[in-house]
């Protein structure tokens, strides 16, 4: 449908699926609308007393990497088009993005829920012609209104986003041909990475493994390798020593 260039084709790919699901009976009509689940057994339910202890420190550390790589990993990666990119304030926008990122992690951890982050599947909506702030405000009161018909939501499989995501990935997979593949140092991380984040289903292990990888290889090629990586390196040799 996208090749014909029809408005909504993913969102009506993704719900022809749910259709046919429940027609065959793979999944189950719950309703439509239903109250959302009290929040007070998590809200602003915070202990920090087990913090002092080395065990913590490392869970921290650890989900520290994690949310930022994940979310500067998955930002740089739909914001690679070229719509996006050879704009003069892109920096500045994608700093506004994580800035938005960690503001909303911090109200999900008051709230009791887990930490939020860009997720890829937003990509869908960029496929789809969202281009602007507006997009994720329409898409942030569609959620809340998911809280008060979440029964209908229910109704959709996750495997009926399944075929959306492979169309994606494929248009993820564009941005390969701007690799320098001449050049073993640079391409080496970059399809090591492009294989990690599948195995091990993290954003943040495949970028890692990729630094440590482009680190190692440039200073084995006797090139010049910016100070910033050779930090991140270092923290991510860390960061798998004691995860």
């Amino acid at each position: 449908m996208d090749y014909y260039r029809i408005p909504g084709a993913i969102i009506i790919s993704i719900l022809a699926i749910s259709g046919l699901s429940l027609v065959f009976g793979l999944t189950t009509w719950q309703g439509i609308v239903g109250l959302p689940p009290s929040m007070g057994a998590t809200f602003l339910k915070l202990d920090f007393s087990g913090m002092s202890s080395v065990a913590a420190l490392k869970a921290t550390f650890a989900f520290f990497l994690i949310a930022v790589f994940d979310a500067t990993g998955t930002l740089i990666g739909l914001l690679n088009q070229p719509i996006f990119k050879n704009r003069s304030d892109y920096s500045g926008r994608l700093r506004k993005s994580l800035t938005a990122d960690a503001a909303a992690s911090t109200i999900a951890g008051l709230v009791g829920c887990a930490s939020t982050s860009p997720f890829i599947e937003s990509a869908a909506g960029i496929e789809a012609g969202g281009r602007t702030g507006i997009t994720s405000l329409i898409i942030a009161a569609g959620f809340l209104l998911t809280l008060f018909f979440f029964p209908l939501a229910e109704a959709i499989p996750s495997y009926a986003s399944g075929p959306a995501m492979l169309y994606v990935a494929c248009c993820m997979m564009r941005s390969v041909s701007q690799l320098k593949f001449t050049d073993i140092t640079d391409i080496a991380p970059c399809m090591l990475t492009i294989m990690m984040i599948p195995f091990t289903a993290s954003i943040a292990d495949g970028i890692g493994t990729g630094i440590i990888l482009y680190t190692l290889l440039k200073l084995l090629a006797r090139k010049p390798v910016n100070p910033l990586i050779l930090i991140l390196s270092s923290i991510f040799v860390i960061f798998f020593l004691i995860s």
